[in-house]
This record gives C-alpha cells, sequence and structure tokens, in this order.
C-alpha cells in the first residue's frame, strides 16, 4: 500500500459576479481551501455560459445582481439545462424572501456577502454533498 494517502480532486467553483474586489477576495478565501480550486470568473451571464462549457466547473457561485443580467435569471438557465451543478447565490439581501426566490430558481445555497468566510466554505462543501444551505445572516419572519 502507498504512504501516500489518494487526495479527491478539488472542487473546482466558477464565480459569476460584476465586483472585481469581491472576486479577488472570494477567489483567494477559496484558493486556500484544499479541497477548492477557483477555475474561472465570469462578470456576466453569457461569459459564464460560455465558461461553464469551457471549465466544467463542480460548483458556481453566483451574485444575485449582474448588472444588464439578472443573477436569477442566470440561476433558472442553468438549473433547467444544467440540473445536478450545484449553484450558490450570494447576495447583499438578507430577507429571506430573496432567499426563498433563489432557491426556487434552483439554487442549492443562498448567503449574504456579510457572512464569515468560514461560513461560506461550509455552505460549498454541504451544497455539494447534496445538501442545501442558507446562511446565518438570512433575517426570516414569521410564517417564512
Amino acid at each position: 500500500m502507498d504512504a501516500e494517502v489518494e487526495r479527491k480532486a478539488p472542487i473546482r467553483i466558477l464565480l459569476v459576479e460584476d465586483n472585481p474586489v469581491f472576486v479577488k477576495g472570494l477567489s483567494g478565501l477559496l484558493d486556500f481551501e484544499e479541497d477548492m480550486e477557483v477555475c474561472g470568473f465570469a462578470a456576466d451571464a453569457s461569459e459564464a455560459l460560455k465558461l461553464i462549457a469551457e471549465k466544467g466547473p463542480g460548483l458556481i457561485i453566483v451574485g444575485i445582481s449582474l448588472g444588464a443580467d439578472k443573477g436569477l435569471g442566470l440561476v433558472r438557465k442553468l438549473s433547467s439545462e444544467s440540473p445536478r451543478l450545484p449553484i450558490i447565490v450570494l447576495s447583499m439581501h438578507d430577507e429571506f424572501p430573496f432567499a426563498k426566490r433563489a432557491l426556487r430558481a434552483g439554487a442549492r445555497g443562498y448567503l449574504t456577502r456579510q457572512e464569515a468566510p468560514e461560513l461560506i466554505v461550509r455552505a460549498i462543501r454541504q451544497v455539494i454533498s447534496e445538501g442545501e444551505f442558507v446562511g446565518d445572516s438570512v433575517v426570516r419572519s414569521e410564517g417564512d
């Protein structure tokens, strides 16, 4: 038996976000994790679709607002074309109705930009293992 333990391939993550500063920070956070690798960046939906075909990511993180392209529109399109591809939505909105809309559109996770970095990493691992994840800072009102 080899002394080396067989390593699993890292989770390949595509970031779809139009804020370059946020992308740089998130990319640095994710690349620091041994089991994660950022395989590309897209600033809009059309670029994202092209990169998905080229890079074959295992997970996509989508900003909810992408300039003229709306993030939820991209989530709907991706979930109908590639239903097994996990998607996490990142948003500035912490109200639960936004999270509900993202999950209905096909996302498996919803986080606000205010989440702690370790929570983002935990969400990715949970979503990859076929779970759903809604961040701690999402405010749930009665009836949600």
